[in-house]
């Protein structure tokens, strides 16, 4: 146990820390590629104006840069076709039938499933499945 003690870095709170760790981040170029807001001017115990820290977990997670082109995309296709937009013959690009079809693998690996096993919204599903079933043990616990 000692051995795994002198392992860990030796964490610092101050901003000077934080900002050489942002540095050595090696995924800190991902951060151009999402929106992030600004604290409102109605805020008491930040900033109004500074960048918010972004750690909300029942969230859909920051906006990225690229999505306003893809939902346009999606909004024309529905003006253009309606219903019909699920269908490959009409939809050849991103048929709405198979929107689950390009995360399914990726899901698949983070629930612990093999793809053939389930679709997004199973996937999804079951994710908030686990939620309630590791509270309710949780609780049970206590």
């Amino acid at each position: 146990m000692a051995s795994l003690t002198t392992e860990l870095p030796t964490w610092d709170t101050t901003s000077e820390f934080a900002d050489a760790m942002d540095a050595k981040d090696p995924l800190r170029s991902f951060r151009d590629e999402f929106h992030f807001p600004v604290v409102p001017d109605t805020a008491t115990h930040r900033a109004p104006g500074s960048k918010t820290i972004y750690l909300c977990g029942n969230s859909l997670g920051l906006q990225p840069a690229n999505t306003d082109k893809y939902v346009t995309e999606e909004l024309a296709k529905w003006r253009k076709f309606g219903v019909e937009g699920h269908f490959p013959d009409v939809n050849p690009e991103h048929p709405w039938v198979a929107a689950d079809e390009d995360a399914r693998e990726d899901m698949a690996m983070i629930v612990g499933a093999k793809p053939v096993e389930g679709n997004f919204v199973f996937f999804l599903n079951l994710r908030s499945l686990c939620f309630v079933l590791c509270s309710l043990f949780w609780l049970a616990r206590v």
